[in-house]
């Protein structure tokens, strides 16, 4: 299984932090990732404008997740 700290992304330097792009990951302590994978389109979030950083991942999300990732071309 991959883990979280199994994962390095080297962020762009040029990079700004822009409003949260979902309602509910205000103060959350991986906001700033969440924020990049949002802006890059790796994620989307829900309708409703939420992230649910707490929530459960599905393996068909995490397919999406891996399949976007790998269409950028990192």
């Amino acid at each position: 299984a991959v883990g979280a700290d199994d994962v390095v992304i080297q962020a762009d330097p040029e990079y700004t932090v822009q409003p949260p792009p979902f309602s509910d990951i205000a103060n959350d302590p991986f906001q700033t990732e969440i924020e990049f994978i949002a802006a890059n389109g790796i994620a989307t979030g829900f309708p409703d404008g939420t992230y649910r950083p707490l929530a459960t991942v599905a393996r068909d999300a995490m397919a999406a997740f891996m399949h976007r990732f790998d269409q950028r071309g990192w």
